[in-house]
């Protein structure tokens, strides 16, 4: 588990989707803090118009310490887990050298989340 000391705390998290469903990977997603300039890619979550449209808040990627949610592919792997009432973010290589960090408060993450989720539940 990363030192959460280095994490920025980010007050304007979003989740940005990009992409067209048309193209070969579709809508993708990015979590980002414009004030600060981070964000932490999810390059091989691909088609997620599809996949949203069928989600409910028990799927989104979070875990805690003791059980984080982990997703790792070529070269790329993301960490997020729930703690002391941060949601804490973590895109690696694949390996161990962190790419970008952020924590998010919860309450900011879970309600990016439903409007993300309700967009493509509803369209």
């Amino acid at each position: 588990m990363p030192d959460t000391s280095q994490f920025p705390a980010v007050e304007d998290f979003e989740i940005e989707m990009f992409g067209a469903a048309d193209e070969p990977l579709g809508i993708r997603m990015g979590f980002v803090s414009r004030a600060l300039d981070i964000r932490v890619s999810w390059a091989y979550w691909d088609h997620l118009d599809r996949k949203f449209a069928r989600w409910t808040l028990d799927d989104i990627p979070l875990g805690s310490v003791d059980d984080p949610f982990i997703d790792i592919d070529q070269c790329w792997g993301v960490e997020v887990w729930q703690a002391d009432g941060w949601v804490h973010i973590a895109e690696n290589d694949g390996e161990e050298i962190i790419i970008a960090r952020m924590k998010v408060p919860v309450e900011r993450y879970l309600d990016q989340w439903r409007q993300t989720l309700d967009r493509y539940r509803h369209s």
